[in-house]
């Protein structure tokens, strides 16, 4: 799955002063109820769980914020879609992060 289109549609976005993240699942036809809040999903920029999981979908934020902020946009996208933690974390560009959402099996 590529995130270009997904990272050009928000980066458009944050040039027009909006801040908010979009959500991209692996399949459209499972949907995952949020069973976490943004607080209680995991990041991992590094290392890899050491549950098994599924990726569920990708996650953008461009935002001119600080990352933190950016961090928590992400957390509070992919809790809302169904997410457990993230994992992958990148910085595309100068103002986006991304990074895979999952769900432990």
């Amino acid at each position: 799955m590529t995130l270009k289109p997904l990272i050009f549609t928000i980066a458009s976005a944050a040039l027009a002063g909006c801040a908010h993240a979009e959500f991209a699942s692996s399949n459209t036809q499972e949907k995952f109820t949020p069973s976490r809040t943004a607080v209680q999903i995991e990041v991992f920029k590094s290392q890899m769980p050491a549950k098994k999981y599924k990726e569920i979908g990708s996650v953008v934020v461009c935002a001119g914020g600080k990352l933190s902020s950016n961090v928590e946009l992400l957390k509070k996208k992919a809790a809302e879609n169904g997410g457990e933690a993230l994992i992958g974390l990148e910085q595309p560009s100068q103002n986006c992060l991304s990074a895979a959402v999952i769900r432990y099996q």
